[in-house]
């Protein structure tokens, strides 16, 4: 029961402690009676159902971009997310496609990775004919050779230092070993190897650097299964307020993680406290241009008016940023200054660039559409009626466009109104306060009778005379101090000295038990000696 307890992530705000008189006292059992009023869902939990709510379904688009730099785009990056932003582009803008192509075949030469080149070299020749991409087998197999044995002579070399006991080299040879698989396209390799590099990092400013490597490779390997946990033990060092830039690339990846599980709000949080520094220093995962963009578009979905002037507007750090996407801060600009149109026209203007982006694409429709229903909502809340007509002139869109943008935000409950689609005009739907009021009573009824259990529950356990234990911190020093000397017998046995130099007294097998703070756990009368004993330590 003790060993169960304890793999709970946290503790519930009452733990009572129980010995029963049952049987001999070889054979007493320990109860830790658990007591938890408010149910708290576990984060697991919290994350299906967010991305159940944000499910988006990708919808393959195909667009025409012209006057689009192929080459200027693809200076900003480097690595595999090169290769996987060029084959995005090739996907959903045909017209672009050989140009990326040429690109992503130039990159994947440069590399080792053998299965990324096959990959793209099939699908270029497809493209740009086998003429212009011819294909190289015998390098990928000596390449592959050659792969394995590097691998081989890493592993051993691990091995090597471990067996001599030398922390810095074993960690550096961890490294070294997560480094190539990197190279040669084996991420979930590399992650094993840096954490296990991480039990042997010399200080804490290379044990930041770990946590930023794990991070990169989960998000290049398309997995961001490992960004939250390795950025949340990164941000809690005090060191990573020393470097600016070390700390807006953690950022940088927690903001991707929010935006890819459709969490605009703290995913612009994220981004909008990143320092100009890492504007060009990350290209491994994004650039300055790709901050501003998606953190403009999260600040527009997720922001109040106010909040846009106070947090991004005013913000003089994230200002520089927007000067690298000025449709972005433009569109922004005319948001906050209430000019419907230049919104509306601006979100058209970036659809194409939200395409385009390889994080942005799965969201495109989900993301245009809240920014939209915060523009609906910003205009048509001071009313209690609007034409819709001079809605689609405000927001320069033909009528059944608006009529379908107000039925989209009704339906999703940012405006709380009805449609007459014969004469044209949407009403805002009056509240009933009387329901209201009902439902308020109703909530404060069921929390007051859960206090009110909670109290009598806690006090009935006090006149029975089962004790409030310790503090959380004591359970755990007291079991893992005893964790080695017989399990769940041991900690109790390590409690019960506690107890006793705390004031506490222990009682004796037969009779009387554990006392605490002068309150006996068995039967009155022994419980009240066994704490009269516990009292003359004090």
């Amino acid at each position: 029961n003790c060993a169960r307890l304890f793999r709970f992530p946290t503790f519930p705000p009452f733990q009572y402690l129980k010995r029963s008189n049952t049987g001999s006292a070889s054979h007493n059992i320990t109860h830790l009676i658990i007591m938890e009023v408010d149910e708290k869902v576990s984060e697991s939990k919290e994350e299906q159902k967010s991305a159940e709510d944000t499910k988006i379904v990708k919808k393959f688009s195909h667009i025409d971009y012209p006057g689009f730099d192929v080459g200027r785009y693809a200076s900003k990056y480097v690595g595999k997310v090169k290769i996987d932003r060029l084959l995005h582009i090739a996907r959903v803008c045909p017209s672009l496609k050989k140009d990326c192509y040429r690109v992503a075949v130039a990159e994947v030469r440069q590399g080792l990775d053998v299965g990324l080149y096959g990959a793209v070299m099939e699908e270029a020749q497809k493209v740009l004919g086998a003429a212009e991409c011819q294909f190289d087998a015998a390098w990928m197999t000596s390449q592959q050779q050659s792969n394995e044995k590097q691998v081989r002579y890493l592993e051993e070399e691990i091995q090597r230092w471990r067996n001599l006991s030398n922390r810095e080299k074993i960690c550096a040879s961890y490294l070294e070993a997560a480094e190539y698989c990197v190279a040669i396209g084996n991420f979930n390799t590399a992650i094993s190897r840096y954490i296990e590099a991480k039990s042997y990092a010399g200080d804490s400013q290379m044990l930041l650097d770990i946590n930023l490597k794990i991070m990169v490779t989960s998000i290049r390997q398309g997995q961001f299964g490992h960004v939250k946990g390795e950025a949340s033990h990164a941000l809690a060092s005090e060191d990573i307020f020393k470097d600016n830039k070390l700390r807006s690339k953690v950022l940088c990846c927690l903001a991707l993680y929010n935006l890819y599980n459709g969490r605009y709000d703290m995913a612009v949080h994220n981004l909008i406290d990143c320092h100009f520094s890492v504007y060009s220093a990350f290209p491994e995962v994004l650039s300055g241009a790709d901050i501003a963009l998606y953190g403009g578009l999260c600040a527009l979905a997720s922001f109040t008016r106010m909040q846009l002037k106070k947090r991004v507007l005013d913000n003089s750090e994230f200002k520089r940023f927007l000067e690298l996407q000025p449709k972005v801060g433009a569109l922004i600009q005319g948001f906050y200054d209430s000019e419907y149109g230049k919104v509306m026209s601006g979100l058209n203007g970036l659809r194409n660039d939200i395409i385009m982006d390889l994080y942005l694409f799965p969201r495109v429709d989900h993301l245009l559409t809240a920014i939209r229903g915060k523009a609906l909502v910003q205009y048509f809340s001071p009313y209690s009626a609007m034409d819709i007509n001079k809605m689609a002139s405000s927001f320069k869109v033909p009528v059944p466009e608006m009529e379908q943008e107000l039925s989209v935000c009704i339906g999703d409950g940012h405006i709380k109104a009805k449609i007459d689609s014969h004469n044209k005009i949407v009403y805002a739907s009056k509240t009933d306060k009387r329901n209201e009021l009902f439902r308020s009573v109703l909530d404060l009824g069921e929390d007051f009778e859960r206090d009110m259990k909670a109290v009598l529950l806690r006090t009935s356990l006090i006149r029975n005379q089962v004790i409030v234990s310790q503090s959380r911190a004591d359970w755990l020093d007291a079991y893992d101090m005893e964790d080695g000397q017989g399990g769940a017998g041991g900690f109790m046995q390590s409690l019960g000295r506690k107890l006793k130099g705390s004031g506490g007294g222990a009682g004796g097998a037969g009779g009387g038990g554990a006392g605490i703070s002068g309150v006996g756990v068995s039967g009155p009368k022994k419980g009240a000696r066994s704490a009269k004993r516990g009292g003359k330590g004090n």
